[in-house]
C-alpha cells in the first residue's frame, strides 16, 4: 500500500517538476517578472524623490523575486492539494413527479342509473373505498337467479348420483352445503321418498320371481316389473347427465353476473385522490364503459422521471445518491429531498416539441416525509431538479475538465 502511495507521489512530483521546466512556464515566469520589475521601478522613482534612503533599504529586484516565489509556492501548494483533494462529480436533471402505477381510470361495466355517489372529487381513497353506486336490480336479479340454479343443481346432482349407485352413500359437495344448506335437506327428503319407492320396486319384484318360481304368475308379469325397475334405473341416470349439463352452463355464466352485481358499487382499485369526475346527477343513467373518474395513486407510489443528457448518461447508475429539489416549494426554507436513482433507460428518448433528446432515470424518494415538512401532498406533474452524485474526481480535473473538452475537439476539419 505505501509503495503505491510512493509511486503516486513520484509520479506527482515528476509532474510538476516537467511543468516548471517547459517553455510555457519559462515564459510565463519571464513575462511576470518583466511586469512586477516595471512596475516597483516606476514606484521606486516616485519614492525616491520623497525619501532618498528607499533606493538603499527597498531594491526592485528584491521586492520582485519575493513575489514572484510567493506565486510559485501558491501555485505548487495549489498543484498538490488539487491533484490529491477530491469533490464529488454530479449530474444535473431536470424532471417531474409521476405515478408509479398509472393514473387509474374509474369506468362502469354495467348499465343502470346512478344512484350515489360516496365521496367528492379531491378526496383521499383507500383501496376499496367506495365511489359510485349504481342502482342494477336487473342485474342483481339475474346473478340471484343464476345462483339459485348452480346450487339448486348441484344439490340434486349429489341425490342422483346416490341414487344411480355411482356414490355409495348420500353426499353433497362442501359449496352447497355451506352457502344453500336449505337445498341440501330438499334433495335429501326427496333422496328418502325415492330409496323407499324403489325398495317397493325391488321387493314387488322379488315376490313376482318366487310365484314366477311356484308357477302361480305368469312370465309376462314378471317381466313387467323387471322393465319397471330398469326404467326407474334409467331415468335417473337420463336426470342426472341433465343435471350436469345445466350444472356446467351455469358454471360457466355465474361468475360475470357475479362480477357485473359487485360492479354495482363502484370501488377504488388502489389509495389516492379522486379527481376528473364526469358524472354528477343521482339518476343519471350511467352506461356501460362510461368514464366515471380518475384515481391519482398515493404519494407512496410516486416516482420521479428524470432527463438525463447523453453526455451525462454514463456517469449515472443505479443505487445512486440524488438530492431533488421540488421546484414548486422554496430551496432555501424546505431544503432537498434525499432518493436515489432505481434505473436507467436503456435507449434515448426524443421531446416532440423541443427535440431534447435524452435518457429517463426513475428516481424513488422519500415524498412522505418532505412533504410533512412543506405541509403539503407532492402532486403528480411537478417539476423538480435532481442533483445525481456520482464518482469521485480531483479538483484539478474539474478546472481542467472544459480545456481536456476543447482540446479533444481542436484541430479537427468537418
Amino acid at each position: 500500500m505505501f509503495k503505491k502511495i510512493n509511486e503516486k507521489v513520484q509520479d506527482l512530483v515528476n509532474k510538476i517538476i516537467a511543468f516548471f521546466q517547459s517553455d510555457f512556464f519559462k515564459n510565463l515566469l519571464n513575462s511576470t517578472r518583466s511586469f512586477f520589475t516595471a512596475k516597483f521601478e516606476l514606484i521606486d522613482q516616485d519614492d525616491r524623490l520623497i525619501d532618498p534612503l528607499k533606493d538603499e533599504i527597498d531594491r526592485p529586484i528584491n521586492k520582485a523575486n519575493t513575489l514572484y516565489f510567493f506565486i510559485i509556492a501558491v501555485v505548487v501548494s495549489f498543484a498538490i492539494w488539487g491533484s490529491i483533494a477530491k469533490i464529488d462529480r454530479s449530474v444535473m436533471a431536470n424532471g417531474q413527479v409521476t405515478p408509479n402505477s398509472k393514473i387509474q381510470m374509474i369506468t362502469s361495466i354495467i348499465t343502470g342509473k346512478l344512484e350515489k355517489i360516496h365521496v367528492e372529487e379531491g378526496s383521499y381513497v383507500n383501496e376499496g373505498d367506495p365511489l359510485f353506486s349504481i342502482d342494477a336490480l336487473e342485474t342483481i336479479a339475474e346473478r340471484d337467479k343464476t345462483e339459485n340454479l348452480y346450487y339448486a343443481t348441484l344439490a340434486k346432482i349429489g341425490r342422483l348420483k346416490a341414487e344411480s349407485g355411482i356414490d355409495k352413500e348420500l353426499f353433497f359437495d362442501l359449496e352447497v352445503r355451506e352457502n344453500r344448506p336449505d337445498y341440501v335437506e330438499i334433495e335429501t327428503q326427496i333422496y328418502n321418498l325415492n330409496k323407499a319407492e324403489l325398495e317397493i320396486t325391488e321387493r314387488q319384484l322379488s315376490m313376482s320371481e318366487d310365484l314366477y318360481s311356484q308357477g302361480a304368475e305368469s312370465e309376462m308379469s314378471l317381466l313387467m316389473s323387471k322393465q319397471q325397475l330398469l326404467k326407474r334405473k334409467n331415468q335417473i341416470l337420463l336426470e342426472l347427465s341433465e343435471a350436469e349439463e345445466i350444472l356446467s352452463n351455469a358454471k360457466a355464466v355465474l361468475p360475470g353476473h357475479r362480477l357485473r352485481a359487485e360492479q354495482a358499487v363502484i370501488k377504488s382499485p388502489v389509495k389516492g385522490t379522486l379527481t376528473n369526475v364526469n358524472i354528477f346527477t343521482i339518476g343519471q343513467l350511467v352506461e356501460s364503459g362510461s368514464l366515471l373518474g380518475e384515481v391519482v395513486p398515493d404519494e407512496e407510489d410516486l416516482i420521479i422521471e428524470a432527463r438525463v443528457l447523453p453526455e451525462d448518461s454514463a456517469f449515472v447508475q443505479k443505487d445512486m445518491k440524488a438530492f431533488i429539489a421540488v421546484t414548486s416549494y422554496d430551496q432555501s426554507i424546505y431544503g432537498r429531498m434525499q432518493g436515489k436513482v432505481e434505473k436507467i433507460s436503456a435507449n434515448t428518448r426524443t421531446d416532440q416539441n423541443t427535440g431534447e433528446i435524452f435518457y429517463t432515470a426513475t428516481l424513488s424518494a422519500n415524498f412522505k416525509e418532505f412533504s410533512e415538512k412543506v405541509g403539503g401532498r407532492i402532486q403528480p406533474g411537478m417539476v423538480i431538479q435532481a442533483s445525481i452524485v456520482g464518482d469521485k474526481r480531483t479538483v484539478l480535473g474539474y478546472i481542467f475538465s472544459p480545456v481536456t473538452k476543447l482540446q479533444s475537439r481542436a484541430f479537427r476539419e468537418k
